[in-house]
């Protein structure tokens, strides 16, 4: 909503039997109760300096989906309780509305095999920070989420990123993605976005690429083989001595 004042100023002595005023709206302006007309019924000629002033103010509805621009406004006003049809005086305001919602990107960040961990990277893409951002994966064929499908991020600032992680197995095609945030004006808004999944980028990645334990295993063999040749060795020098000394007795 926004709160818009109209001041009728100059009320000469022709406005002594009252005033109307009218205001006419288009998209994206509304008026919730649709009473566009108001009415003073009593004199507002001030005859001391022949001026007065009448301030009506209207609470406006704007479409919660409306685009950035100065959108026109028309209040018809004249003296009297009656509006006719052609005969009233006008004047056109121009009110500016902003933009507030927002939009994102979305990219699958990583994908963990070992632990099933899907991670998406979230890109406030606006020019509107955003509250209680949260990300959803819906039921779907492509993805198997494994447990809650539903990932509260927080607030967001725009041209900030953020991540979101999930338990899942991916398929390779698209994925839809629901967001969910809250702008300025505390409407709670939701965007579907579509990522697509190539499990070739992930496979062989860093995360997912299982440790060589080939040089692991040579290495504790050779050290067996080593001890294992050391008593041997030993064991043939004791014997060695111990014939060497029966031979001198």
């Amino acid at each position: 909503y926004v709160e818009v004042l109209f001041q009728v100023s100059t009320v000469t002595e022709d406005c002594k039997d009252g005033a109307i005023i009218d205001l006419i709206l288009d998209y994206p302006f509304s008026l919730d109760d649709g009473a566009s007309t108001r009415i003073i019924e009593f004199d507002t000629y001030v005859r001391e300096d022949y001026d007065s002033s009448w301030n009506s103010i209207y609470k406006i509805r704007v479409d919660k989906d409306a685009l950035d621009g100065d959108y026109p406004v028309e209040l018809r006003y004249r003296e009297g309780n009656s509006l006719s049809k052609d005969d009233y005086f006008y004047e056109i305001f121009n009110i500016t509305v902003e933009d507030v919602t927002t939009d994102f990107e979305v990219h699958i960040d990583n994908y963990k095999i070992a632990d099933k961990t899907f991670v998406l990277e979230v890109l406030n893409t606006g020019d509107q920070d955003i509250k209680a951002l949260t990300v959803e994966i819906p039921k779907q064929k492509n993805i198997i989420v494994k447990a809650s499908n539903k990932n509260i991020v927080g607030d967001l600032d725009a041209n900030e990123y953020t991540t979101a992680d999930f338990e899942a197995v991916p398929l390779e095609g698209e994925i839809k993605v629901n967001l969910y945030y809250t702008d300025s004006i505390n409407e709670r808004r939701m965007i579907e976005k579509t990522v697509f999944y190539d499990p070739s980028y992930f496979v062989d990645s860093k995360d997912n690429i299982k440790p060589n334990k080939t040089g692991t295993y040579v290495t504790v063999f050779i050290i067996l083989l080593l001890i294992v040749l050391f008593f041997i060795r030993r064991h043939k020098h004791k014997k060695r001595l111990k014939a060497k000394k029966e031979f001198n007795l």
